[in-house]
């Protein structure tokens, strides 16, 4: 359990955040009517019904609740300027050290450089306690905690933060996801939040970006096969710092309605 929630985290790691500036709140979007959905939509629908599937184990297959913190990333890197190019504006030294002390990190044994046992397991829970990672001029800790009640529910809340200076580059920050979801035979229901900050410096430029992803769901599907029938997903993300503004980066949110099996529209957020 605790190799696939942290091949995760790797997945969306680039540069890790920090103090300074604030993840801004994930705030209300108005919709127009939906429409088909683009390439980009269909496919964040189609990693929707499959990652939650994952996580509640719904249709039988083996739930896997390790994968539900980076869910708010997962259905939110299709949106505009998502996935890597969240991170453009960072000065591409602050990019390159803060992808490798992390990649770095999620490959290491568990974080265990620093801590062979941080990390404690039982049938319904994975506890992180001050996992570390010391290396390359970066420390980095995990913490925090995924609880499941068996074929009822998953609840989240898990921190990253990262510190650290090497070759002109310094990093400060974070990374908060937290969520809880739940499901019965039919029907699936739940949240995810994900918070980034990062700020610091490069060669003499200072830098700073923040953002908070989301997702609100609330479906109906049907086990085996498993397909969502009705039901809404929304996906939302909320950008800010100075380096996002100078980019030109914005806010994006999708809303996502089945009326049946592999029938979805797709409304987009102002």
């Amino acid at each position: 359990m605790k190799r696939v929630l942290l091949a995760g985290i790797a997945s969306v790691l680039f540069a890790c955040g920090g103090s300074g500036t604030s993840a801004p709140p994930l705030r209300s979007f108005s919709y127009g009517t939906p429409t088909t959905p683009t390439a980009a939509q269909q496919a964040t629908a189609s990693t929707a019904q499959s990652n939650l599937q994952t996580v509640s184990g719904a249709g039988g297959q083996t739930a896997d609740p390790t994968s539900a913190p980076t869910l708010a990333d997962d259905l939110s890197n299709g949106l505009p300027q998502g996935g890597t190019a969240v991170f453009a504006p960072l000065p591409s030294a602050a990019q390159a050290a803060g992808q490798d002390g992390a990649l770095r990190a999620m490959r290491s044994a568990g974080l265990s450089m620093g801590n062979s046992n941080c990390v404690s397991s039982t049938a319904t829970s994975v506890t992180y306690n001050n996992c570390t990672y010391n290396g390359d001029g970066y420390n980095g800790s995990l913490n925090g905690s995924i609880n499941m009640v068996p074929n009822q529910s998953v609840t989240w809340n898990v921190t990253w933060t990262i510190a650290g200076s090497a070759n002109g580059t310094t990093v400060n920050g974070s990374f908060k996801w937290s969520g809880q979801l739940s499901w019965t035979t039919t029907t699936l229901k739940g949240f995810g939040r994900s918070e980034y900050v990062v700020n610091g410096s490069a060669n003499g430029q200072s830098y700073d970006l923040a953002y908070t992803a989301g997702f609100d769901v609330d479906v109906t599907f049907t086990p085996s096969p498993f397909c969502v029938t009705s039901g809404t997903l929304e996906v939302r993300r909320v950008v800010s710092g100075s380096s996002a503004s100078q980019a030109g980066m914005k806010d994006g949110a999708w809303k996502f309605t089945w009326t049946g099996c592999n029938q979805v529209q797709v409304a987009a957020g102002k």
